[in-house]
């Protein structure tokens, strides 16, 4: 009994020295150097300070984002402002993602996880390559980021693969920030304006004649008011209220070229709106044509000034008139488009305020 144990024993021993063997035997998907520290910093020591260029090229395209003298820009669109919270995020996982294991490069294993860099012969498997370089163009780090790692639970990270080194390294950071449409870079919120600091609206132009309409709140807190209502016409509270909320959280999606010509842009003279604070400030919003290459989109222009309050008027923050003339000189050098339902919300015929006139609504109901 005791030897066909042992047997028994030699036999779960040779068992599990086997499937010790297979699991932990080297392999492209699997090995571990040497003096590979898993758990280490990929990217060690990166004087993230000390950036002041971005580069992002991938297969379908590139941008460059670098740091002015004040803010970071996004060279592909004129030197806009960049999302600075979004680069941010990118800037600190490239410096915190850790490395959970590596193994060697191979052609097959380039292939299969995209790490080709952009440029090279040309295969589907191209990855996008991330370039932070510092004052004077000096390179601080430059990778190849492939595909996510896809785990059980569900993204788990990226294969990555350092410039001039032929490893793979498995980064617990998920880095989907890496696009390469510049339009994705900008900062995309130009205005938020709560709706209660608006004291009026006027449907204006840029030739100089009055305003269309003028809806207006008869004192702060209360709902706005459209003034010179048509005889015999309603107007419609909900809307003329909705007219007080043009400014709040007004985001782009792009920006167009600064000198794209009038004839073209529809702004000249355009459809605006006048938003004016109780503070004294007034933002001008004008739309104009939709775009030729993008029908879902708008041109937008936006400036800002001043005007004096009433003496009596509420109190005003320090300094409201350079606070205008701030906005002004971030907002006036710009042409925006946004969405075609943004622009439609914002109300610029005074017969969409008003309700159907009584004797078309009976004229509907008999003819019914």
């Amino acid at each position: 009994m005791r030897s066909k144990t042992f047997i028994l024993l030699l036999i779960i021993c040779a068992v599990l020295a086997g499937v010790s063997w297979f699991m932990l035997k080297p392999g492209p998907s699997t090995s571990r150097k040497p003096d590979d520290a898993a758990g280490r910093r990929l990217l060690t020591d990166l004087p993230v300070n000390d950036i002041r260029r971005i580069e992002i090229d991938g297969p379908d395209g590139a941008v460059s984002l670098e740091k002015g003298p004040e803010i970071w820009v996004v060279k592909e669109k004129f030197g806009y402002p960049a999302d600075f919270p979004k680069l941010t995020d990118l800037v600190l996982k490239l410096r915190d993602m850790k490395v959970d294991r590596s193994f060697p490069a191979s052609a097959d294993i380039l292939d299969r996880l995209s790490l080709h860099a952009p440029g090279e012969a040309d295969t589907g498997a191209r990855g996008t390559r991330v370039i932070l370089k510092g004052a004077e163009d000096r390179l601080l780090a430059e990778i190849v980021v492939g595909k996510p790692r896809e785990s059980e639970a569900g993204p788990g990270g990226h294969f990555v693969m350092p410039a001039g080194e032929e490893t793979v390294y498995v980064v617990d950071q998920t880095l989907r920030e890496l696009d390469t449409d510049a339009a994705r870079w900008i900062d995309r919120e130009i205005l938020d304006v709560s709706a209660e600091a608006v004291a009026r609206v006027d449907r204006t132009s840029n030739d100089g004649s009055p305003p269309a309409y003028t809806a207006a709140r008869p004192e702060k807190g209360k709902p706005a008011e459209l003034l010179d209502l048509p005889e015999g016409r309603k107007e419609m509270p909900a809307k003329v209220n909705r007219l007080m909320d043009g400014l709040a959280s007004l985001r782009i999606d792009d920006v167009v070229a600064p000198d794209t010509p009038a004839e073209k842009t529809g702004l000249d003279p355009g459809r605006c709106l006048s938003y004016t604070l109780y503070d004294g400030t007034v933002y001008t919003l004008c739309l104009g044509n939709t775009l030729a290459d993008a029908p879902d989109l708008t041109y937008l222009k936006a400036s800002v000034h001043f005007v004096p309050p009433a003496a009596d008027a509420a109190e005003t923050p320090k300094d409201p008139a350079e606070a205008a003339a701030e906005a002004n000189r971030r907002l006036s050098p710009w042409i925006f488009a946004i969405p075609q339902w943004k622009a439609d919300q914002l109300i610029t015929e005074k017969a969409a305020l008003l309700e159907e006139p009584a004797a078309d609504a009976a004229e509907g109901t008999s003819g019914g």
